[in-house]
């Protein structure tokens, strides 16, 4: 019996010393755990110098934008359409590739694909060569607060970029082209201005309805009911004739040679030399003729001198729409220009003519047209004072009967007109009692 039961206590034993000894094992051993995947160095490395062709599909796969390095060192674009590449675009879009910078890996698997924006539906496929060589193939999906998600062609790893960086890429083919009409030149480069602006019809302002005098009668029976029916007045339209207009630079000055010696305002001039330095359409018309667009025959054509030699030239063809069909002489492509934009241009000789100096009115003086004050034959009495901003006609005198012009101890800038023989103190009221409109029968 006694040696039934020391077997027993050894085995109670060794199984507390195996015990143990697992717990020691454990305890000294040192935790192992899979760390993330860092980036390597190699992992995006783009010289936007070495590179001379890239092409975008975009959409959904529907549009694809080619752009490519010519022998003169200079991008365009090859398709959709062969069209010379807007150059600050692609620049910022080069900065970003060379500091494309990898924060870490955001996904293993194609599970998130469509929810990153990185699959074939929603991504934005980025295709780069260089030396006639692919150099990378990216899909570039959503911005997600500071950083852009995007996977290699043909891999299942996401990774995260820093900085929101798509936009640089997702742009239709459209807003990759130059939208600059001609050459942009600077304001002071400009010598002379040549205006031909075609016949017009223009919508006079209708003339403003004559008042009733206070002092009349009220009309009544025929006359009143002649005058209500009466047709309200309406705009007229005016026929502008064509005019030409050439003004040219003298010194620091600007003056008209035709028409001779018209008044001019050199900041008008300015202006719209400005404008027409910048010229930038808003859209392509692709496929249209001049013909077509009324470029043959224009509205408006405007041409700036330049001191280095050459000229600007703007055509404004027909309206469509809000637009504007725009081109210039011997080409080829047709513009589209917002009709705001457009209708600042059209400038005749009275549009140049020095605009009369504000006038403003000095204490004391009689009020401009206009400008707020007494009516005709109105004086104050003696002691009162208008309220600030108020003049009175020279002249005038107040009109017989008891006035009430500002309560004692009330600012002027408070005064408030009554009747005679009501009682003036600060303003208050008591609304009246509800009252039910009667039912009908």
């Amino acid at each position: 019996m006694a040696t039934i039961e020391l077997s027993k206590r050894n085995q109670y034993a060794a199984a507390v010393f195996v015990a143990l000894l697992g717990l020691a094992f454990l305890v000294g051993r040192e935790p192992t755990y899979a760390p993330p995947e860092k980036p390597s160095a190699e992992l995006l490395q783009i010289d936007p110098t070495k590179l001379d062709r890239m092409v975008i599909t975009r959409d959904g796969g529907k549009e694809t934008i080619e752009l490519a390095k010519g022998e003169d060192a200079k991008w365009a674009m090859t398709k959709p359409v062969a069209y010379a590449v807007n150059a600050q675009y692609l620049s910022n879009l080069f900065d970003k590739l060379a500091a494309w910078n990898v924060e870490g890996l955001e996904a293993e698997t194609n599970a998130n694909h469509a929810a990153m924006e990185v699959d074939d539906a929603k991504g934005v496929k980025v295709e780069l060569f260089g030396a006639g060589a692919p150099v990378a193939a990216l899909i570039i999906g959503k911005t997600v607060k500071t950083a852009t998600m995007f996977r290699k062609v043909g891999e299942d790893k996401v990774w995260r970029a820093s900085g929101a960086l798509r936009s640089y890429f997702d742009k239709p083919a459209r807003d990759w082209r130059d939208k600059a009409i001609y050459p942009k030149f600077e304001m002071t480069d400009a010598i002379a201005l040549h205006m031909k602006v075609a016949e017009s019809t223009a919508t006079a302002a209708p003339a403003p309805a004559t008042a009733t005098p206070a002092t009349a009668a009220p009309a009544s029976g025929a006359a009143k009911t002649a005058a209500a029916s009466a047709a309200p007045a309406t705009a007229a339209a005016v026929t502008l004739p064509a005019e030409e207009l050439l003004i040219s630079k003298d010194g620091d000055n600007w003056v008209f040679e035709q028409p001779v010696g018209a008044p001019i305002d050199k900041a008008q001039v300015e202006q719209l030399v400005r404008a027409l330095s910048t010229a930038t359409a808003f859209d392509f018309a692709d496929g249209k003729t001049f013909e077509e667009t009324g470029l043959n025959t224009p509205k408006l054509e405007a041409t700036v001198t330049l001191a280095a030699g050459g000229e600007r030239t703007l055509l404004v063809g027909a309206l469509n729409g809000d637009d504007y069909y725009v081109g210039t002489p011997g080409g080829t492509q047709v513009f589209t220009m917002k009709k705001y934009v457009v209708e600042r241009l059209f400038k005749r000789a009275k549009d140049f003519e020095p605009k009369a100096p504000a006038v403003v009115p000095t204490p004391g003086s009689a009020s401009p047209a206009g400008m707020p004050g007494l009516p005709p034959g109105v004086t104050l009495p003696p002691g009162v004072k208008l309220p600030p901003g108020m003049t009175m006609p020279p002249g005038t005198t107040m009109p017989p009967g008891p006035h009430t012009m500002v309560p004692p101890g009330m600012p002027p800038t408070a005064m408030t007109a009554v009747s005679p023989g009501v009682p003036v103190g600060p303003r208050s009221f008591t609304a009246a009692p509800a009252t039910s409109a009667p039912k009908p029968p």
